[in-house]
């Protein structure tokens, strides 16, 4: 797309004021109007003119100039972009059922081959984490297994240290009352050797 040759002013425009003049909508127009608008500035600066109401317009025109060519490059810019996708999609209807790939059409055997790798590697991705899954129920069966042997031999400890507690009590028992027996065989020994003494 070729951009648009700017606009010649017209010849009548140059004797013009330049505050009768139409809002500037080209590029060189808008030179004009910015050269006024600074040499105008320099002069009251240098207080060699006084400052005017024209200054104050040609300024207002020159910023609506500056927004309608700003607000056109716009335009512009977005009916490119329209066309460029409209001549983007024309050609995709074009190629009809072909397939664009980043590096050209794709064959048929090709797209297969492709699809197979993939599915394969698919595949290959699938089977890792299922081992993976099985070793680690593997590793936590294992952990349960020691935690469980654990259990189990520390309440076998207990077991034992409950039956030899036991067998500790039940041994003192019999010993108290081995004691209490002898004593009593004593007494009753002692009491036959005392009757058996009164009678005599």
């Amino acid at each position: 797309m070729s951009t648009p040759e700017p606009e010649a002013i017209p010849e009548e425009y140059h004797s013009l004021d330049i505050s009768l003049r139409p809002t500037p909508t080209t590029l060189i127009a808008y030179k004009q109007f910015s050269s006024y608008i600074n040499n105008r500035l320099a002069s009251i600066i240098d207080k060699t003119i006084e400052l005017s109401p024209t200054v104050a317009r040609v300024i207002e025109k020159r910023d609506k100039g500056a927004k309608i060519m700003l607000l056109n490059g716009v335009l512009i810019g977005e009916e490119l972009q329209e066309r460029k996708e409209a001549e983007m999609e024309k050609l995709r209807r074009k190629r009809g059922n072909k397939k664009v790939q980043q590096y050209g059409t794709i064959k048929v055997g090709d797209a297969r081959l492709k699809i197979m790798a993939r599915d394969e590697a698919t595949d290959r991705r699938i089977e890792l984490y299922n081992l993976r899954q099985e070793e680690k129920e593997q590793e936590q069966r294992e952990i349960d297994d020691r935690k469980e042997r654990r259990l189990r031999k520390r309440q076998e400890m207990k077991q034992a240290k409950d039956k030899r507690i036991v067998d500790k009590a039940t041994k003192a028992e019999a010993k108290e009352a081995e004691i209490v027996r002898k004593r009593a065989i004593k007494e009753a020994k002692a009491a036959t050797k005392l009757a058996t003494n009164k009678s005599n």
